[in-house]
């Protein structure tokens, strides 16, 4: 919002999503990604995803 006046100037809209995993392994069928996205016609776009286990298994180096 313009502090002179309060015309919006531009908005940020905000949506939320749980990622399914189409084949999940048992030990982690609950552990999806969530992902985070932020749209502003003056800002752009964004996005973000964060696992909600200690541990990110998508962030685990493989070992062989």
């Amino acid at each position: 919002l313009c502090k002179n006046c309060h015309h919006l100037i531009a908005r940020h809209e905000y949506t939320f999503s749980v990622v399914d995993d189409p084949s999940p392994a048992p030990e982690t069928s609950r552990a999806e990604p969530r992902e985070y996205t932020m749209l502003c016609l003056l800002c752009g776009r964004a996005e973000d995803s964060i696992s909600i286990l200690p541990d990110d298994p998508r962030q685990m180096t493989p070992l062989f």
